[in-house]
């Protein structure tokens, strides 16, 4: 990874902004997809300083990642937990047999997921 590349998206970072100091100039850059920002500073540190700079941006990092985490299994759970109650639904009060219920499921995925993928190849594309 280089220092001017988002952690993330690796996307190149933007400067957003200078730091003036008695010391020198910092830049504030962010991630135009992410809108991460971070600042380099590591110009005005001495060597001690810059270790211990980056290992709080390695655990600014991994909480990051901890965060997205826990939100992709939180909506993992919730979709399967709304996905259980429509099925238990359209069976018990709908009339609807389990076998048509998953025909239509299924039928259902594959404009679902072909209208997602085309919407991600948009994204990338920008």
């Amino acid at each position: 990874m280089q220092f001017d590349e988002c952690p993330h998206c690796r996307k190149r970072l933007e400067i957003v902004g200078l730091k003036f100091g008695f010391n020198g100039v910092a830049t504030v850059s962010a991630c135009p997809s992410c809108g991460i920002a971070s600042s380099d500073d590591s110009k005005r540190l001495g060597g001690s300083a810059r270790l211990m700079s980056a290992m709080v941006a390695a655990f600014d990092m991994m909480d990051e990642l901890n965060t997205r985490l826990r939100y992709l299994v939180a909506f993992v759970i919730a979709a399967v937990i709304t996905a259980a109650v429509l099925r238990h639904s359209l069976h018990i009060y709908g009339g609807l047999p389990r076998e048509e219920i998953r025909v239509n499921a299924m039928t259902a995925l594959i404009p679902a997921v072909s209208f997602l993928l085309i919407l991600l190849a948009r994204k990338r594309r920008r």
